[in-house]
């Protein structure tokens, strides 16, 4: 933990330990038991069976509602829209609209949770959840209408991952070594970064672990300044992206070097 914040950062991770824990359930159980299914206006593939599909309970099928409906095939992508994993990254999530971050999200398997209102990689080890200013999950045609993100400051976003070890290695690989870093602290099990997408907006980057699953959540400094971070974290760490850092890193933003 930070040395000088340890208390206040340990309050800030638990903040997130109910989306942790419903992410991990959503991918434990599958995809159909989370009420998702595979995408329509595309070539994305699906894992079920028309035997599975037929199995399916009345229930489930009521509760996967209407897919979303996206041009996949309508947009190229940066290399660092991705991991090597093929998981959506923070730069992703700052430098796309909604609806290209859809249909990014469609090519590389997720699938849209009706259910939960979120996108769950088919294998269930990633996901992608966008929530508005009250904390509530967007639906997927909210999703699509956004801008940038890393010009909204009425959302904010979270990337869910099993593929990292550390939080140094999740942080770099999904933000870090993608985007401009204006200063980060990392310890094992967290961090927080100020990073800078392609126009020079800055973004927020907060970074804990749950049970060895790895939240990266990505606010722009349009969303820190409203409170969506205080807000979404249940205490009082400022509306700008210098008093977040130093409440949780116990020490001010790094200046440029002249």
């Amino acid at each position: 933990m930070f040395a000088r914040q340890k208390n206040s950062y340990e309050l800030a991770a638990k903040a997130w330990g109910v989306l942790v824990a419903l992410v991990l359930c959503c991918a434990a159980s599958g995809l159909v038991g989370c009420g998702a299914q595979s995408q329509g206006g595309g070539s994305t593939p699906t894992t079920d069976t028309a035997e599975e599909r037929s199995a399916q309970t009345e229930g489930e099928a009521e509760d996967q509602g209407e897919a979303p409906t996206v041009e996949e095939d309508a947009f190229t992508w940066a290399d660092e829209c991705l991991d090597r994993r093929g998981d959506v990254t923070a730069f992703a999530v700052a430098e796309l609209t909604g609806e290209q971050l859809e249909a990014l999200l469609l090519q590389q398997d997720y699938a849209w949770s009706e259910r939960n209102r979120m996108w769950v990689k088919q294998d269930g080890s990633a996901a992608l959840v966008v929530n508005d200013a009250n904390g509530e999950h967007l639906t997927s045609e909210q999703v699509a209408a956004l801008s940038e993100g890393a010009a909204e400051a009425a959302t904010s976003y979270r990337i869910v991952t099993s593929g990292y070890s550390n939080a140094k290695k999740a942080f770099e690989a999904l933000a870090g070594k993608l985007m401009e870093v204006e200063d980060v602290e990392i310890t094992d099990d967290g961090a927080i970064g100020v990073v800078h997408d392609l126009l020079g907006r800055r973004c927020l980057v907060f970074v804990n672990e749950s049970n060895d699953v790895y939240l990266v959540s990505v606010f722009a400094e349009p969303a820190v300044e409203a409170g969506l971070f205080d807000a979404q974290l249940g205490s009082s760490y400022g509306t700008t992206i210098e008093s977040a850092f130093k409440a949780l890193a116990g020490r001010t933003v790094a200046q440029p070097q002249q």
